[in-house]
């Protein structure tokens, strides 16, 4: 369901990622309006670095997004099982 964020009800919906900013603020407002809603809340220290994200991956530059692409591909560092790995719930 949607879930409305902070005092000007900014609008979540379903299967979205929301950013809240650093405000200072030791709470968030979370409501919903006529339907039940499931979220996760995870907080932590703002890292303030630059992001930049691709697919599933997520770096600080282009061209360690770029150089991810790559080790992805040859299954090297880090991806070594990545080739042949399979879920089991999905």
């Amino acid at each position: 369901g949607k879930a409305y964020i902070g005092d000007n009800e900014f609008e979540g919906n379903a299967h979205h990622t929301l950013t809240l900013s650093e405000d200072g603020a030791e709470t968030v407002k979370i409501q919903t309006k006529d339907e039940n809603a499931h979220f996760v809340l995870i907080a932590g220290e703002p890292l303030k670095e630059p992001i930049v994200q691709h697919g599933p991956f997520v770096m600080n530059t282009e061209e360690e997004i770029y150089s991810t692409f790559v080790d992805y591909q040859y299954g090297q560092n880090g991806f070594e099982r990545a080739r042949n790995w399979h879920s089991t719930i999905a």
